[in-house]
């Protein structure tokens, strides 16, 4: 009778525990797990996810600017290279035209800067790197001024110290400039050929323009600079400087005039006392045109 009751016992015991319901700390797991998975999905779809995309863009846009502004940095650089050497251009407005040319392209180049860190600014920041960009017009202009300066560059190289054979073979074909002869040390009137600080090429020539029939004699290099003119070459910019300065000397002094001098890189330039104002004038610019050409 007593075992019979005791199995009755367990048998009710098994039944109580099946039908048991959950405790409170299981809902209490249970809820916290589906705020948790709100919240993931508010701050995915709310924040993270718009702010990926709006990285995705920035980094978009950025590249599209990087590309313009490497093929801007490309021209600035040519130029740049140029704007940093020692060299001396013919002309040095070509220079200041070339430092102003990459001032004003500096300031076109669009900066990318650091991405913010908000949302918010980083689309802001993404709209402004979208704006239209296009360097077509600076790339042009920083183009034409290093063009302008290399030429002047070589220029200025071309007339610094040049041997006499240059001067003649460019001399010939100027208008009113016949015959141009080189001095020797054997035939140079002055005997100044290669002395220190004096010239190192003097190449005498003849004009239509002078009359002859004042000289007593047809020899180009004896008739001197009065024949037409005459090319004087000096080893630096300050000997020819200190040679144009005694020159200027005599300036409109009659019998003592030695005519017009313009200082080319280390040449100068002299045309005859017997050539009006005018005459020297085209003379000369024909002579420095046909010098400098490349």
């Amino acid at each position: 009778m007593l075992n019979n009751d005791a199995g009755s016992h367990d048998s009710e015991s098994t039944r109580d525990s099946s039908t048991r319901k959950p405790s409170a700390s299981v809902y209490l797991i249970f809820a916290a797990l589906i705020v948790v998975v709100v919240v993931v999905c508010v701050w995915w779809f709310a924040y993270q996810r718009p702010h990926n995309k709006a990285v995705s863009d920035f980094n978009a846009a950025t590249v599209s600017v990087q590309a313009k502004n490497t093929e801007l940095d490309i021209a600035l650089a040519r130029i740049g290279k140029l704007t940093k050497s020692n060299s001396e251009p013919l002309d040095s407005q070509t220079l200041l035209n070339a430092k102003h040319s990459i001032t004003a392209a500096k300031r076109q180049e669009r900066s990318i800067g650091k991405i913010p860190s908000k949302t918010a600014d980083i689309g802001a920041r993404t709209i402004e790197l979208g704006r239209p960009l296009n360097y077509d017009a600076a790339i042009a202009d920083l183009d034409k001024h290093r063009t302008a300066l290399d030429t002047s560059l070589r220029q200025m190289k071309q007339v610094t110290n040049p041997t006499a054979d240059f001067v003649v073979s460019h001399l010939k074909g100027v208008p009113n400039v016949e015959n141009p002869s080189p001095v020797t040390m054997t035939h140079d009137p002055n005997g100044n050929l290669n002395k220190p600080r004096s010239y190192v090429a003097a190449i005498y020539f003849a004009s239509p323009e002078v009359d002859h029939s004042v000289f007593d004699t047809a020899d180009v290099i004896d008739n001197g600079t009065d024949g037409g003119g005459q090319i004087e070459v000096y080893k630096t910019a300050a000997d020819v400087q200190k040679r144009n300065t005694y020159l200027s000397a005599f300036d409109g002094g009659g019998m003592m005039d030695s005519g017009s001098h313009v200082v080319l890189g280390t040449m100068l330039i002299r045309t005859s006392r017997y050539l009006n104002a005018d005459q020297q004038a085209a003379l000369t610019a024909a002579i420095r045109s046909a010098l400098i050409r490349l």
